[in-house]
């Protein structure tokens, strides 16, 4: 036999057992069928990605009446689903005890209507804030130290928008980096959302295809208190520090042993560090040049560098 004839044997060989697998596989998948809806009036849904989880190329998409149908091997199979235009959630479900050769109907995905929330951060005088952040943290009954459910960034223009929120109610919060101090939607001066008082908060409630374009917010100068831990020998301890406002609230916190708290309001502070040395817990104290135990006061518009001190962290 030449050469190529065995070549060719192979190639043919390799084609019927490649054939042979994928026939044994459409043999053993089952057939999935169902609807895409809208979950708030159950309108049909058209043009919606069929997926199955870990496969970037969809099985199929919805027809002008919402019906789709796939085939993919169980027993497990989970379903992914994405709208376009993206006016919806992304959604799926998990299809379980699949049998080979199952034809399974009735698997009616609803799709829930997406929220968009845009507006403008600004300063006092009106110029626009680029960069800053604006974050949608929810639900209100949930822990504030939460990580924020959304975030946008502002353009040069102070421009933001956040698309695809699940609807719901949430707390609204803009803060840039550097002096300036973030505010909640209701206008209460908020230098880090999670020691934000919880009545200071207002939210907003979002709806599907809502877009509410006048949550604008106008951020105000503050002052930066920074300083550095360090033990009774001057050597530098990673600590925390937190800031308390006169009803001893904590108001701010950072950690290092170089630190520098977000920007406050003007107002009289009280400073507390605490830290880990060697395993043990160090006491806290407060050094006269710093912040005194009956607090420092800070006038807004201070530069970075402008309260500076450090605090003292002794066993």
């Amino acid at each position: 036999m030449h050469l190529i004839d065995i070549v060719r044997s192979v190639i043919a060989g390799s084609a019927a057992f490649a054939l042979a697998i994928i026939a044994a596989s459409a043999a053993d998948a089952a057939t999935i069928r169902g609807r895409t809806v809208d979950e708030t009036d159950s309108a049909p849904l058209a043009d919606v990605a069929i997926r199955v989880d870990g496969e970037l190329s969809p099985r199929a998409f919805s027809d002008v009446d919402g019906h789709f149908e796939f085939d993919a091997p169980g027993p497990e199979i989970w379903i992914r689903v994405s709208a376009s235009p993206r006016q919806y959630l992304d959604s799926g479900t998990v299809l379980q005890g699949i049998d080979a050769d199952a034809v399974v109907d009735g698997v009616n995905l609803a799709l829930t209507r997406a929220a968009r929330l845009s507006g403008r951060v600004l300063r006092e005088d009106g110029s626009p804030v680029a960069f800053a952040q604006v974050a949608l943290v929810g639900p209100p009954t949930a822990p504030l130290a939460l990580n924020p459910s959304r975030t946008g960034s502002t353009d040069a223009e102070g421009r933001y928008k956040i698309n695809n929120v699940r609807p719901g109610s949430y707390v609204v919060h803009a803060y840039s980096s550097g002096i300036l101090i973030g505010q909640t939607l209701g206008g209460a001066e908020c230098p880090s959302l999670r020691f934000c008082a919880r009545e200071r908060i207002t939210t907003i409630a979002l709806k599907g295809f809502d877009e509410i374009v006048d949550v604008d917010f106008r951020l105000r100068p503050g002052a930066i208190l920074a300083g550095e831990n360090a033990g009774a020998d001057g050597t530098r301890l990673f600590g925390q520090v937190t800031a308390f406002d006169d009803s001893l609230r904590p108001v701010a916190s950072a950690q290092g042993p170089v630190w520098q708290l977000p920007a406050l309001p003007a107002g009289r502070y009280r400073l507390a560090a605490s830290s880990a040395n060697e395993g043990r817990f160090v006491a806290v104290v407060y050094p006269d040049h710093a912040c005194p135990a009956t607090g420092c006061d800070i006038a807004a518009g201070s530069p970075v560098d402008a309260v500076q001190g450090g605090l003292t962290l002794v066993d």
